[in-house]
């Protein structure tokens, strides 16, 4: 299992914030430009993507970035990472739901220009 959320960076740090029962929704400085109000619960800790050569990590968007991070983690827990004939049959989906995206839509159609 591989978890990454806005106060964890592995599953031993995310069992903790869940028993101390904490919450990281907040009023949003980056999307509050579009939504009134905005809240969100945002990844903004520093991560390490030294293992990624760096001509490939500045290619990726965050959520490759951290999708990779989780399926590496998850590799690791099951003792697979060094096991390359896994490896070799491996792969990472990276997807978001339909509501997530419908979502999203009015903000990219009414300031499109903001993401050019």
């Amino acid at each position: 299992m591989g978890v990454l959320s806005s106060l964890a960076k592995d599953v031993p740090q995310f069992k903790q914030v869940l028993f101390n029962r904490q919450c990281n929704i907040k009023p949003s400085q980056r999307y509050l430009k579009w939504f009134k109000n905005a809240n969100a619960s945002e990844i903004e800790m520093a991560l390490d993507y030294s293992d990624i050569p760096q001509h490939i990590a500045r290619s990726l968007d965050n959520a490759a970035l951290w999708a990779y991070r989780v399926c590496n983690e998850a590799l690791q827990q099951a003792n697979l990472i060094d096991n390359q004939s896994i490896l070799d049959n491996t792969a990472m989906i990276v997807g978001v739901s339909s509501a997530g995206t419908e979502a999203f839509l009015p903000l990219f159609e009414q300031h499109i220009d903001d993401f050019r």
